[in-house]
């Protein structure tokens, strides 16, 4: 209102507080500058940088909680323990057919020694007896006798007729009482085979077949080998 004085200090202008800051200066010999005016452009730069730091800041921010939100945490996988197969039947062992109980795998059935050996004299002489003793009966036409010097088995299977029809069919030169020779005698626990060989043009090579039966040696079959010249090559 008009003839009523401001209590209100004022502020000293721009202008008023250049003039006085120049001669201030002017009086000490350097230029000297408002402290509020100092103050003042300070803040005009560091506003703005303030104002950048913030809004660079919410971008940041929003930037990393947008991707923090659209990024699914990694899943790990689960590893599940699957349980062991079991074993098939086929995989396991099975014992061998031929194996017998109580018998390990790498034990087999014991097999009986078999030896073939040049016969003793004592068996050589049993056995040249009878062969010598069935051929004096060729000799002599007894079919019936000679019969008797050959095997049971034989004898059972064979009857004398058969018998006779046999050797003048297939042994004619045994009946003419020919001279015979004993070269080889070879014995495979009860049997003996006896190589014979028949005096004549050619000789002729017998392999007599005989087993031990009872106390004696007997006749179980007899072949041709060949001619002693064609064994002999």
């Amino acid at each position: 209102m008009a003839g009523r004085s401001d209590p209100s200090p004022r502020l000293a202008s721009g202008d008023a507080l250049r003039a006085s800051s120049d001669s201030r200066g002017k009086g000490r010999g350097r230029h000297v500058v408002h402290p509020n005016l100092t103050y003042r452009a300070c803040m005009r730069v560091v506003y703005p940088l303030l104002a950048a730091a913030l809004l660079s800041a919410c971008v940041t921010g929003s930037t990393t909680g947008g991707q923090e939100s659209t990024q699914t945490p990694a899943q790990t996988p689960t590893q599940t323990q699957e349980p062991s197969p079991a074993p098939s039947p086929s995989s396991e062992p099975t014992p061998s057919q031929s194996e017998q109980p109580g018998q390990t795998p790498s034990q087999t059935p014991s097999q009986p020694d078999v030896q073939v050996a040049e016969c003793t004299q004592e068996t050589f002489d049993a056995t040249r007896q009878t062969i010598e003793g069935q051929q004096e009966a060729f000799a002599t036409g007894d079919f019936a006798t000679a019969r008797t010097f050959s095997s049971q088995s034989f004898q059972s299977s064979v009857s004398v007729e058969q018998f006779q029809e046999i050797i003048v069919g297939t042994y004619p030169f045994l009946i003419d009482s020919p001279e015979l020779a004993f070269p080889e005698c070879q014995r495979e626990t009860d049997t003996v085979l006896m190589r014979v060989e028949v005096a004549g043009s050619p000789s002729i090579v017998l392999i007599y077949r005989l087993v031990l039966e009872d106390d004696g040696w007997f006749i179980d079959g007899a072949s041709i080998a060949g001619t002693r010249e064609d064994v002999n090559a």
